[in-house]
């Protein structure tokens, strides 16, 4: 799973695509974002999160700690 620093405005949807030959990975949010983002361990699929709050949203993949990324969000 390849994780990119986006910039997006709040009432937008992310979507997350997993697609890595079987392997699982989830997304997990960091700091303010924990609790926020947090989809279940998936081997392929989506996972969907609509921000409805500016701010900065860190993340990560549990079993890959090292994977981390951020959406960056802001008002219209």
């Amino acid at each position: 799973m390849q994780f990119r620093h986006r910039l997006h405005t709040t009432g937008e949807t992310v979507t997350w695509v997993f697609d890595d030959n079987g392997m699982a990975h989830d997304v997990n949010g960091l700091g303010d974002a924990k609790g926020k983002l947090r989809s279940p361990l998936k081997k392929s699929g989506t996972y969907t999160y609509t921000f409805t709050e500016p701010g900065t949203y860190d993340y990560t993949c549990t079993p890959h700690p090292e994977m981390r990324g951020t959406v960056v969000v802001q008002a219209p």
